[in-house]
């Protein structure tokens, strides 16, 4: 799979890109500012998961991401965390959201490894052959890519950002 793939495909995030996707959209100084970002992420990051995001069809969410993704985003200041709150509502009230059920996630091989949210991402990209999940996680990467699934590390696109522009 190769950049050009993510093109006019949905996109499914996972948590830490969907943090990161908010509060860079709040405003990028808040990147470095952030507990959960700061050290892991820049500007340029947000910037280019932008891109990733404008060029595909649409931003697919699924509740367990939403609600990770709630949580981390409160692990800042008053202002900063209610201003990335507010951009999520944004971001969900926009997005394509696909649900997939708790019980039968547990049942898939590499929940005990990744857990529910991880499981349910895997699931509903198995379910879906046209979604793209993106992540920031290697072992949900490789579990992805075992799988034969349409799964992209952002860090290979970090790492080769000329390759995209």
């Amino acid at each position: 799979m190769t950049f050009r793939d993510l093109v006019a495909r949905p996109i499914l995030l996972d948590s830490n890109l969907s943090v990161l996707l908010c509060v860079g959209l709040v405003g990028m100084a808040h990147i470095r500012a952030h507990k959960r970002l700061n050290g892991q992420y820049d500007e340029t990051d947000f910037v280019l998961l932008r891109l990733v995001i404008e060029r595909s069809r649409r931003l697919v969410v699924c509740p367990n991401v939403a609600t990770e993704t709630s949580n981390l985003v409160r692990q800042s200041g008053i202002g900063l965390r209610q201003a990335a709150a507010e951009m999520q509502r944004r971001l969900i009230k926009d997005a394509q959201e696909f649900y997939f059920e708790s019980g039968l996630a547990v049942d898939d091989p590499d929940y005990l490894r990744l857990g529910v949210t991880d499981a349910v991402l895997l699931q509903l990209r198995a379910a879906n052959q046209e979604l793209v999940l993106l992540t920031v996680d290697l072992d949900l990467y490789l579990a992805g890519a075992n799988r034969s699934l349409n799964v992209f590390n952002f860090n290979h696109i970090r790492n080769e950002r000329a390759d995209f522009g």
